[in-house]
């Protein structure tokens, strides 16, 4: 009598039963469950005959014309909830039914947060040792060194098992009894070059999202971290592995990474566009290449703070002394702020702005500008012109016997300002200050200085000033213009102190304009 014909469907409904009773009580197993699954799609995605695989919609999107966001950090999504044991297996084995699509029971997965990606690193960082370890493996018994599989390195295995056991979900598959054996001495090469590019990569990409890189570094990172998932993927199949696990999270982050930050990653996403496993050493020195600008970013960030508290901390303690000149302060300033502005800092930075408004005008003729500084005054000129309310200084300096010498000569005339732009409370201070009837601020801008000849020929003109820092006219044009209009010419290379300017009046054309006050006195 024949023996009864094996009921092959009601074996495997008994396995597969144990093993869902089994990944209810078990996260990693049902974490592996869905890495198996995910492994089977990829492997069953075919192209179609007759030419290369159309790309998908999500993945063949020509790059966004709006300016991609400046952010690194995916955006949180809601996901459907995942699907109990019970229905999965309800799906899977209901009498009368048709199995349900592996699409329909195993949900995408969530793009990676900081933290699993840095788990993700770390696995791969030890299987790239692993793989080192295990490329030895095979030399030792071709050489007749021992027979047995852990041979001189148990010590080494165990330390690798044991470093895995540690890390969640780590399965160093290259390090197993019946590891691969590769034809081609270089697989191994390639394949712990392959996860050291991979850690590497991640590595960075942490790094991105942690300091909200900017657009362009980012998109680099992902385009590198792209390349090197996909060099991994084909140095795992050399060796004639299913795709490794984390690999596989490692394109998925990507892929949706990119997506989420509208990114567009146009090469080694497809399975037709593999990247070459051998070419890692390369791989990774643009890696560290990339790296090495992420270190500068980071770097960059603290020595502009630095530079930024010494801004302040001079800037307080100058208004905190008024009228004491404290000219190493203001050179360490000055360098400050250069220095920033060449490490890319603009001139119209505010926070350089808000510490300098209320004492720059106190800044010593003496100090010589760099490069850069003209352009911050005269941001700072800008700004102040825009909100005349605000006073051009916290601290008020007592006025200097100067100051009453200017005023005796100049009471009740005119004085004309050419250069920067108009501050009102600048104004109203040398008015106050000197007796003046008036002060006419000429910003000059470009035209030329003859545009404002009217101004400075006027009879009530007692007086011109040229701010020299501020002042796009030349010293010869305007002093010929005075010249030929007979007023006193003053160069003003400070700010607009009533004290500095009393000061520079006085020895510039002092002895002039007494001659000139006695002249409209009439005396001798």
């Amino acid at each position: 009598m024949d023996d009864p014909a094996p009921d092959v469907p009601g074996a495997l409904r008994t396995i597969l039963e144990r093993l869902l009773a089994l990944a209810a009580q078990d996260p990693s197993l049902r974490a592996g469950f869905r890495d198996l699954g995910r492994a089977f799609l990829a492997l069953a995605e075919e192209p179609p005959a007759g030419g290369a695989p159309p790309p998908a919609a999500a993945e063949t999107r020509p790059p966004p014309s709006a300016e991609p966001i400046a952010t690194a950090v995916p955006a949180a999504q809601s996901t459907p909830a995942e699907p109990s044991i019970a229905e999965l297996a309800e799906r899977l084995f209901k009498p009368g039914t048709s199995p349900a699509p592996v699409e329909s029971i195993l949900r995408p997965a969530e793009p990676m947060v900081d933290t699993e990606l840095a788990i993700l690193r770390d696995r791969c960082r030890l299987k790239a040792e692993a793989s080192q370890w295990a490329a030895v493996r095979p030399h030792r018994h071709r050489n007749g060194t021992g027979t047995n599989f852990l041979a001189d390195g148990e010590d080494g295995h165990r330390e690798l098992i044991a470093r895995a056991k540690a890390l969640p979900d780590c399965f160093l598959w290259m390090c197993q009894r019946d590891g691969p054996t590769p034809a081609d001495p270089a697989a191994y090469a390639n394949l712990a070059g392959g996860f050291e590019a991979a850690a590497l990569a991640a590595e960075i990409l942490i790094a991105a999202v942690k300091m909200a890189a900017p657009t362009d570094l980012f998109a680099q990172a992902l385009r590198l971290g792209a390349e090197a998932q996909s060099a991994l993927r084909s140095a795992v199949a050399a060796m004639g592995e299913l795709p490794d696990s984390d690999q596989f999270k490692f394109f998925l982050w990507i892929k949706e990474t990119g997506a989420e930050s509208g990114i567009w990653i146009d090469r080694h996403m497809r399975q037709d566009d593999p990247a070459d496993a051998a070419g890692w050493t390369g791989r990774i020195e643009r890696l560290r290449g990339l790296e090495e600008k992420f270190h500068w970013l980071k770097d960059r960030d603290r020595r502009q703070r630095k530079l930024f508290n010494k801004i302040r901390y001079h800037t307080q303690r100058i208004q905190d002394r008024p009228g004491i000149e404290d000219a190493d302060g203001w050179q360490t300033i000055v360098q400050s702020v250069e220095t920033l502005v060449e490490d890319g800092v603009p001139c119209s930075n505010v926070e350089i702005r808000d510490a300098l408004v209320p004492v720059i005008d106190a800044l010593p003729e003496a100090i010589v500008l760099p490069k850069h500084l003209p352009l911050v005054l005269r941001e700072i000129d800008r700004y102040i012109q825009s909100v005349p309310t605000r006073p051009d200084a916290v601290h008020e300096e007592a006025p200097t016997p100067e100051v009453q010498q200017v005023a005796s000569l100049l009471r009740g005339r005119t004085v004309v300002l050419i250069g920067g732009n108009h501050r009102l409370p600048a104004a109203q201070a040398l008015e106050k200050a000197f007796g003046l009837k008036g002060v006419v601020w000429i910003e000059g801008r470009d035209q030329s200085y003859l545009t404002f000849e009217p101004e400075v020929a006027h009879p009530d003109v007692g007086a011109v000033l040229l701010a020299i820092r501020w002042s796009r006219h030349g010293f010869s044009d305007v002093k010929a213009l005075c010249d030929e209009h007979r007023k006193p010419f003053v160069r003003l290379p400070g700010g607009y102190n009533p004290n500095q300017v009393a000061h520079h009046v006085l020895h510039q054309v002092g002895e002039r304009l007494a001659v000139q006050a006695a002249a409209d006195r009439g005396s001798p």
